[in-house]
Parts: C-alpha cells; structure tokens; sequence
C-alpha cells in the first residue's frame, strides 16, 4: 500500500484530519481539476465528513451561516487568507465576514466543498 493510500486508511487522528483538509485546499485551487484529481477530492471530502460528523456535529453548535464560517475558523485554526479560494479577494471576504455583503450561492457551494459540509447550514436562519 502508497503512503498516502495507507494514511487515507488511518485517517483517525487530528494530525491526518488537518493534513487531508491542506490536500483538499490544494485541490480546490487547481483549475481545471483533471478526473483523477476531482475523484481524489470526493474521495477525501468523504472521509472529512464522516470525521467531522463523528468529531464535530455541526447541529451541536447550533451555527449556521457567517457564524457558523466564523466558528469553523476558529475551530480549524483558519484565516482569511485560508478562504480566498472561496472568496477571491480579501475585500470580498471581510465584507462577507461582516456581513455587510451576502454569501452568494457560489460561496455557499465552495463554503460546502471546502468544509465538506451540506450547503444548506452556511444559508443564515430567517428571523420570524
């Protein structure tokens, strides 16, 4: 078995948590993603997920939308400059982080690739 294939198959530890999700974030820079490529990133981005929801219940913090990108951060030790994949540019970013700017759709779904989340608690709750 490759190294990488075997620590693909250990993945239990922080230590390979945080080191499969920089493999994630190098893949999601790349343009275009080949096949191989695109296979390997579903491919972890399962294995994120179900760590993540073993690890880190989402439904637990009770966050959703900027919040929730706030406290996935600070939960992964992330800045800004960590996110420009999703947001472009850093004005795009602190404006979204503000919330003085709404997260657009496109955000959302590379907010949910990038966390391996579902898209839907990145949406900010209706007030009633």
């Amino acid at each position: 078995m490759s190294k990488q294939k075997d620590s693909i198959a250990n993945f239990r530890t922080e230590a390979k948590y945080e080191a499969v999700l920089e493999e994630i974030s190098n893949l999601l820079v790349r343009d275009p993603m080949n096949e191989a490529e695109r296979e390997f990133l579903a491919l972890l981005s399962a294995l994120v997920q179900s760590y993540e929801e073993e690890h880190y219940p989402v439904d637990e913090f009770g966050l959703r939308g900027v919040a929730l990108i706030k406290g996935l951060m600070e939960l992964h030790g992330l800045s800004l400059d960590d996110l420009l994949p999703v947001f472009g540019t850093m004005e795009t970013a602190t404006a979204v982080l503000q919330q003085t700017s709404p997260l657009t759709a496109r955000q959302i779904n590379q907010l949910a690739t990038f966390f391996n989340l579902s898209r839907d608690v990145f949406f900010e709750p209706l007030e009633m």
